[in-house]
């Protein structure tokens, strides 16, 4: 700390904008199979273009969702981030290919999910807009054939004292496709 006679004229306001040019990254299109299982390695590409006027200032990552909603990624299972090439200038353009293996689990029903391919995920670049970063793909997946496993019979002796050890045997059967 400076002693100041005023310290009421330590800042100012510039009488005009500065304007932050750079990069905007911005998703061309997204294609993935229309159809998948639960469980299953698919490949999914997408094309990402710098439509801002000059070089993004850092380097960035995509990343590529399990979604609910094609416009929405509240609740989505993030299943990959790629590296993105070191420079893109404007104009210029990537495209992005990666296999993911789609998750499974009983939490996941059969149905829709999108999806969504998102040009700087962790959002390290200063854009004009990010409205522009995401674009999804539809895909139907079913489940792939699961074990149902089911206890079909237990025996217990009639009576126990207790702190004795007891035998127990059970069965198991697995009704289910796999």
């Amino acid at each position: 700390n400076v002693v100041e006679l005023n310290k009421n004229n330590n800042t100012a306001v510039a009488s005009r904008a500065t304007y932050v040019i750079g990069g905007d990254l911005a998703l061309q299109a997204v294609s993935a199979p229309g159809t998948a299982q639960f469980g299953q390695s698919i490949t999914v590409t997408w094309v990402v273009t710098n439509v801002g006027s000059s070089l993004p200032n850092v380097s960035w990552r995509d990343g590529l969702y399990l979604a609910n909603s094609a416009n929405s990624l509240a609740g989505a299972t993030l299943l990959l981030t790629a590296a993105a090439p070191t420079t893109l200038a404007a104009g210029g353009a990537y495209t992005n290919t990666q296999p993911v293996t789609l998750p499974v689990g009983t939490q996941l029903p059969a149905g829709t999910y999108y999806l969504t391919a998102v040009a700087d995920c962790f959002n390290s670049l200063v854009e004009q807009t990010k409205t522009n970063n995401s674009m999804a793909a539809p895909i139907a997946l079913s489940l792939p054939p699961l074990p149902d496993l089911a206890v079909t019979q237990i025996t217990v002796p009639n009576a126990a004292t207790p702190g004795q050890a007891v035998s127990l045997t059970w069965g198991i059967t697995n009704q289910g496709t796999a």
